[in-house]
C-alpha cells in the first residue's frame, strides 16, 4: 500500500520523513515481536529523587554539528519530562529531575543514548534537551557527564541524531496509541462509530488506517487527531441519536471512505498500534 511520497529538498530527506520511516519500522518490529506490550528495549522512566549536588547534570550550550541537529528537531519533539535547573554561579546551571509531588514549568526531552543492562551498576547514559536548545548529558540522572563520555561509547554527532530521531518516533507512537486506546475506552463513541454503529467494522477499519497510516506522520494530522478527539464525544453525545446527525456524516464518510479504499487502505479487521 502507498503510504505516501518521501519528498526531498535541496538532495536532503525532511526530517518529518525520517521520522515517519522510523515510525513504520517501528510498527513492523511491535507487529512482529508481539513482546507483551512494550517493545524490546524501549527505556522506562527514571525518576531520581535529591537535591541539585556536585554530581547534578550541568546545562550546556551544543556546538558545531549537534547543535545544528538539536535545533533541526526541536520542532518536533513534545516536551514532557519535569526538571528543576538551579543557577549556581552566573550563567552555569545544574538540572535535576523533578520530584513526585513538585510543581514546575521547566520540562525536558529525554533520549536514552546509551545503555549496558540493568542493576546498581549499569550505566544509562541520557541526553536532556530544553526548548531553548540547551542540553546536559548524564548517567541515569545521577551523574554530570561531557561530550567526551559520551565519545568513549562511540556515539558522535550523526548517531545522537538518530537516537534523537528514533525518541521522536516513539512519543508520536505512544501518543498516538493512547489517543486511539481513549476511543476504544470509551466504547468507540465518537462520530465515525456512531454513524456506523461500531468501533470494529470494515468502514471504521479503513479509516482507522488511515488515520495511523497517513494523519499521524505529520503535524498537522496529529492536530487534527488530538483535536477529534477532544471535541467529537461532546458532538455525538448531543446529536448522535439524531437522524440529520448521522444521515449528515454517513453520506461523507462513505464518499471518504471509497476514495480511501481506491488508494488502497483495507477494510480488514486492524488492531490500533499492537503493543
Amino acid at each position: 500500500m502507498n503510504q505516501g511520497i518521501i519528498t526531498y529538498k535541496d538532495g536532503k530527506m525532511r526530517v518529518e520523513d525520517e521520522i515517519s520511516i522510523i515510525e513504520e519500522r517501528i510498527r513492523k518490529e511491535i507487529e512482529s515481536q508481539k513482546n507483551g506490550g512494550r517493545l524490546a528495549g524501549y527505556p522506562k522512566s527514571v525518576l531520581q529523587r535529591g537535591r541539585v549536588d556536585v554530581f547534578s547534570a550541568c546545562i550546556i550550550e551544543p556546538t558545531g554539528e549537534l547543535k545544528r541537529y538539536i535545533h533541526e528537531m526541536l520542532p518536533y519533539m513534545h516536551f514532557t519530562q519535569p526538571k528543576v535547573i538551579v543557577r549556581v554561579s552566573g550563567t552555569h546551571s545544574l538540572v535535576r529531575y523533578a520530584e513526585a509531588d513538585e510543581e514546575t514549568e521547566t520540562k525536558s526531552f529525554d533520549v536514552l543514548l546509551y545503555s549496558n543492562g540493568t542493576g546498581a551498576w549499569s550505566s544509562s547514559f541520557f541526553i536532556w534537551i530544553f526548548k531553548d536548545g540547551r542540553i546536559a548529558f548524564t548517567n541515569k540522572g545521577k551523574y554530570n557527564l561531557s561530550w567526551d563520555d559520551i565519545l568513549k561509547k562511540k556515539l558522535d554527532e550523526s548517531s545522537v541524531r538518530s537516537k534523537i530521531l528514533e525518541t521522536i518516533a516513539l512519543q508520536n507512537l505512544e501518543e498516538n496509541r493512547s489517543a486511539a486506546s481513549t476511543s476504544s475506552s470509551n466504547g468507540g463513541c465518537y462520530i465515525a462509530t456512531c454513524v456506523y454503529g461500531s468501533y470494529d467494522c470494515p468502514q471504521v477499519w479503513t479509516l482507522r488506517r488511515y488515520r495511523d497510516y497517513k494523519m499521524s506522520k505529520s503535524l498537522a494530522g496529529r492536530l487534527f487527531i488530538r483535536t477529534y478527539y477532544t471535541f467529537s464525544p461532546s458532538f455525538v453525545k448531543w446529536f448522535g441519536k439524531r437522524k440529520w446527525f448521522v444521515s449528515f456524516w454517513k453520506k461523507h464518510l462513505d464518499k471518504a471512505v471509497s476514495q480511501l479504499k481506491e488508494k488502497g487502505y483495507s477494510d480488514e479487521p486492524y488492531d490500533d498500534y499492537p503493543y
